[in-house]
């Protein structure tokens, strides 16, 4: 009969340890929840999107229009938006120049170089592929500068020097 009660009391300390680790997580949990949700309001410019959903198209035209995203599996976690902000700190940020993205620090160059050139037409890589053949010729005839991508680097003005 008394190793029937310790067993019972060792089952009932170990269900109650099992509650009270159950409670703290849960705990920590929806701290976490609250930590997220909270930076999601603070944060209303970047958008969450499930790793299942996020297609090779959808994060080009993303990029390309300088959205921020967050890429997460199943359910945002903190490491999720840690990975986000400690990436995006690293990255330079944008001047705008005539409705085009300049990286800050070829800004300078570009708004000289723009300064000399004033009847240049720009075309993003993305607009010039929406163009029919005989609009790209066109626009080559008058020396238009097509990008190699979405914003306007010195490359592509060094590369426009070259080419003219």
């Amino acid at each position: 009969m008394r190793l029937l009660d310790n067993e019972k009391q060792m089952t009932m300390k170990y269900l109650q340890l099992l509650f009270c680790l159950l409670l703290i997580n849960s705990f920590a949990f929806s701290q976490n929840n609250n930590e997220i949700i909270e930076w999601q309001k603070n944060n209303p410019d970047v958008i969450f999107i499930e790793k299942n959903d996020a297609s090779t198209e959808l994060i080009e035209k993303l990029d390309s229009k300088g959205i921020k995203y967050i890429i997460f599996n199943n359910e945002v976690q903190e490491s999720d938006i840690l990975n986000f902000t400690s990436k995006n700190s690293l990255k330079s940020d944008y001047y705008q120049l005539d409705g085009f993205n300049v990286r800050m620090e070829e800004a300078q160059f570009v708004k000289e170089w723009f300064a000399s050139h004033t009847d240049i037409k720009v075309f993003t890589k993305s607009a010039i592929l929406a163009f029919s053949p005989d609009q790209i010729e066109n626009y080559r005839s008058i020396d238009a500068l097509i990008l190699e991508g979405e914003i306007i680097t010195m490359q592509d003005l060094k590369n426009y020097d070259n080419e003219h």
